[in-house]
């Protein structure tokens, strides 16, 4: 399987230091699977996100978030933690999966301390390690990983799984002293536990406790294994075991360079350790009820998911880029538009000097209000669609020439907000008004905030973000103002709270915009 069909490893790897010989076993079990021919897993490919912003109903419901995401599934996700399977549509290249998974998004630190997100795509595994496995009941959700503390040896971090160039799994992000030639693809995999109580609760306290790590045994001695095949008698209910895995791409802007910080989490971690995952079940019952039957144990199809019988009556890659998120976000600049001077919300630079606890934070994180989309930052390569509130746009002017700074020349542009997709009826357009005011009231920490907040770090640098300029960024130092660009506040009646922004008059062609659609459909990468 060559990098450019398809960039992903055909089966997860693991690999702990503490753990090395384990590790062996594990990584040569895990690939005798293929090997030896035993069939069993099934791969959603071609996953859009759906939403990426400040949002996670299971830890903050009805709230902002501590820190930013990145969304995966059924349209109708929201701050509530509502039902997944009264989504219009779902991003999730199988219809009848509305569940929604969800994790920190990984950002780019330029040298200046100004961030932008990095692009790419995700692929989701089901394992069926057993005959004996049971379809999650309707609601089920859990987190996996620890979003406050880097500790290797925690039970709830067991499954995280990060690389570089698809390589060798540890739990470490790469950086400049491991990879010094750098990583033309970085992995953000991590398994979720797969025991569930005899009980079937649906969720715990700390979101954890009502599942657990299946089992393997070395030497007739068991211990906890992401991917094994029988579960402890605590839970003993056998669930798929997912693991979720966000590739990531930097762009000809994001340059690798000799840094010990150049990847930061959404929450600050440039170690890695802290990585961390949600899942709230959607699937349609009698789908997945008959998937394990038909495409489970010993009959797994992997990515062939066309093989699969209870699949194929809403398998359709088109209706996936087609899904549109149905509700609202928080307002606040994710870096899609042009880098930005901090983090979403108050998450400063955790890095390994600091410990592995999050650092509290020491000042109020904004609290930005809730409002509907008014454009959507579109990625032809990566097939991106993420809703955004943009200040700078009025209600009527034309997007045209309005070129985000993220991502390949031509291959990034703005749409307006309900102006495509599958489900338009459903969608709501917020206006500048709107989301001016929004802005300007973001100013008191979020709710149940606590340690999930990082102090800030001062930067080295001088420049913010009002002062890049939202075009394709030439080098990694950001001088990236040209004679061909003119700034202003774009029609907006009020310039208080938004920030100075550059429209770029030679915009992207259409031929420029089909040629690079004509490729990523031909590569599929990021999927």
């Amino acid at each position: 399987m060559s990098s450019t069909s398809n960039p992903f490893r055909s089966t997860p790897l693991r690999h702990r230091p503490t753990m090395w010989i384990l590790s062996v076993l594990l990584c040569m079990s895990l690939h005798s699977t293929l090997v030896s021919g035993l069939q069993d897993h099934f791969i959603l490919t071609q996953l859009q996100t759906l939403v990426s912003g400040r949002m996670d109903p299971i830890v903050s419901e009805n709230a902002v978030s501590p820190h930013a995401h990145t969304i995966l599934g059924g349209s109708a996700f929201s701050q509530n933690l509502g039902d997944p399977t009264q989504s219009a549509c779902s991003s999730n290249i199988v219809g009848s999966d509305k569940s929604n998974y969800w994790s920190p998004l990984l950002f780019y630190r330029y040298p200046n301390n100004t961030y932008q997100p990095m692009l790419g795509g995700a692929r989701i595994y089901y394992f069926m390690k057993s005959p004996n496995v049971k379809p999650f009941p309707p609601g089920l959700r859990m987190i996996t990983g620890s979003a406050v503390a880097r500790n290797a040896s925690d039970p709830k971090s067991l499954g995280v799984m990060i690389s570089c160039n698809h390589g060798l799994q540890t739990q470490y992000l790469p950086n400049a002293t491991a990879h010094p030639n750098g990583c033309s693809a970085i992995s953000l995999g991590i398994f979720f536990p797969s025991c569930g109580l005899a009980s079937g609760d649906l969720d715990s306290p700390d979101h954890f406790s009502h599942m657990a790590w299946p089992l393997s045994y070395l030497g007739g001695i068991p211990f906890s294994d992401p991917n094994g095949a029988t579960c402890p008698s605590s839970h003993p209910i056998k669930y798929p075991t997912i693991f979720y895995e966000s590739n990531y791409y930097p762009t000809p802007q994001q340059k690798w360079r000799n840094d010990e910080n150049i990847l930061v989490l959404s929450h600050g971690d440039s170690v890695g350790g802290a990585y961390h995952a949600d899942f709230h079940n959607g699937w349609d019952q009698n789908v997945l009820t008959q998937a394990i039957a038909q495409c489970g144990y010993g009959k797994g199809v992997g990515e062939n998911l066309g093989a699969c019988g209870p699949f194929k009556p809403t398998l359709s890659q088109p209706n996936s880029e087609a899904c549109r998120y149905q509700n609202q976000i928080p307002d606040e600049d994710m870096g899609y538009w042009t880098p930005i001077s901090k983090l979403p919300g108050c998450n400063g630079l955790w890095g390994a000097e600091q410990g592995p606890s999050k650092p509290a934070c020491t000042s109020p994180a904004p609290n930005p209000s809730y409002v509907y989309p008014n454009v959507y930052f579109e990625n032809l390569k990566y097939v991106t669609h993420i809703p955004l509130a943009l200040p700078q746009i009025d209600d009527t002017q034309s997007l045209e020439g309005w070129t985000p700074a993220l991502g390949a020349k031509g291959a990034s542009r703005l749409v307006r907000w309900g102006s495509d997709g599958s489900d338009q009826s459903l969608l709501h357009v917020g206006t500048q008004a709107e989301i001016i005011a929004g802005r300007s009231s973001g100013t008191s920490a979020p709710a149940g905030s606590g340690n999930d907040l990082a102090a800030p770090v001062e930067s080295s640098g001088t420049t913010n973000s009002t002062s890049v300029s939202a075009t394709p960024v030439k080098e990694v130092s950001h001088e990236s103002t040209t004679p061909t660009e003119t700034c202003s506040t774009a029609g907006a009646t009020s310039t208080k709270h938004l920030p100075k922004v550059c429209k770029k008059k030679n915009k992207p062609s259409k031929r420029e915009l089909s040629n690079h659609l004509t490729r990523r459909r031909s590569r599929h990468l990021g999927h």
